[in-house]
């Protein structure tokens, strides 16, 4: 009924008061006020989880995903610190004659956690550079400097901060909805509470799935596709006729995208692959084609089959396809060990298929992937089928970068 009591408050919902130390505040302000304020022990939380976040991962991430990750990670923190202060005060401090202390020392606390938060998260970056360097390294691309991966923890309080803000804002809802339900039916508060909180699901992914969704993936866009039409410092293009991208080249090389470009331009020659083996060694193939290639799937396997052709890819002894990541990379450090270990007989060939990070692309389109690699395989394979299989090449699909080779 509209006289019972809230049991996260004490208070009516139906009658909630507007007032904060006596003093009365706009409905307004005091509402934009509960969003930006803090509870230290969701702080404490969240900064645990938030260097958590920035332990080594198996692919390396710059300052922006590992700030969007971190974020993440923050706000579910913070959501577990709160529950745990709350019932730590019910337990613990509840009707304790020295709880709260004074208002000088409660301060001086909520000073301490922030500032020992922030001391710890930035003590924490700095070894993150390092492990990120480090995989970098072994992917064969630069690493973040430390200065600038400390950007990581400004985009967590963003990102954090955001979802936290969201929340409240969805939790409001759902008590301003029970508030109307009480007052106009007379309903139970917990019946209204239900009642509320089924229709702000209900809205918020009807949102989600139709303006927030679209709004995110052009958003991506703007941000991701620019870093596709640019190339690394030290990636030229190439001019064995053996690499797309070449002179010879049938995908022309500014249509290849970032990742296409460092993919074809890298990697061993003969002369390296000779003094490495022993024994003389060929000059192996790479093959790649960009979205901006050709227009749709088909046409670029049909430019990469074309390539396939023009450098002899059917004469050498192993012939790997290897499905991209979202953004087009390929592993440069399981592309170089299969040229190492054939001596460069080999020709290795992807396609790029979206120019957004892989989870994005997921989120985006979850079928694009996998369409753009049954077209690519359809397409290798029914061109190699035609040669006699005395001269087919060993044909195999690379699953991902961390899995091994499965022959098809």
């Amino acid at each position: 009924m509209s006289g019972e009591t809230s049991t996260i408050t004490g208070e009516s919902i139906a009658d909630i008061p507007r007032r904060r130390q006596g003093v009365e505040r706009h409905p307004v302000v005091v509402w934009a006020w509960s969003l930006v304020r803090l509870d230290f022990g969701g702080v404490a939380v969240a900064t645990v989880f938030f260097c958590l976040s920035l332990t080594p991962s198996l692919l390396p991430r710059d300052w922006l995903f590992q700030g969007l990750i971190g974020g993440i990670n923050a706000s579910i923190g913070y959501a577990i610190g709160v529950v745990l202060a709350k019932a730590f005060h019910r337990v613990a401090l509840h009707h304790r004659q020295w709880w709260p202390p004074p208002r000088k020392t409660l301060n001086a606390l909520k000073v301490g956690v922030v500032v020992t938060s922030i001391v710890v998260c930035v003590s924490m970056l700095i070894p993150a550079a390092a492990w990120q360097r480090q995989v970098a390294a072994e992917m064969g691309i630069g690493g973040p400097t430390n200065l600038g991966y400390l950007r990581t923890l400004a985009a967590a309080v963003v990102v954090g901060g955001a979802c936290v803000c969201a929340a409240r804002v969805l939790y409001d809802a759902v008590k301003s909805l029970a508030r109307m339900f009480i007052r106009r039916w007379h309903l139970h508060q917990e019946t209204a509470m239900v009642i509320g909180s089924a229709i702000v699901v209900v809205v918020v992914v009807t949102l989600v799935n139709g303006v927030l969704y679209r709004g995110f993936l052009a958003g991506a866009s703007r941000v991701f596709q620019p870093q596709n039409t640019t190339t690394r410092d030290d990636v030229t293009q190439p001019s064995q006729p053996e690499r797309s991208g070449s002179p010879t080249s049938f995908a022309a090389w500014e249509t290849l995208g970032f990742q296409g470009r460092n993919f074809v331009a890298t990697g061993p020659h003969a002369a390296d692959l000779t003094r490495l083996a022993g024994r003389p060694a060929k000059e192996p193939i790479r093959v790649y084609a960009g979205l901006e290639t050709a227009d749709t799937d088909q046409a670029r396997a049909n430019v990469v089959v074309s390539e396939l052709m023009r450098t002899g890819a059917f004469d050498r002894k192993l012939l790997v396809i290897v499905p991209t990541t979202g953004t087009g990379w390929i592993n440069p450090v399981a592309a170089r060990s299969i040229e190492s270990m054939y001596a460069g007989d080999t020709a290795l060939v992807g396609v790029q298929y979206s120019y957004l990070p892989s989870w994005i692309s997921f989120l985006g389109d979850r079928d694009k992937s996998v369409q753009s690699a049954r077209v690519l395989v359809t397409a290798v394979h029914d061109r190699g089928s035609r040669l006699p299989a005395e001269r087919r090449p060993k044909l195999v699909l690379a699953e991902s970068p961390s899995n091994p080779l499965l022959r098809i």
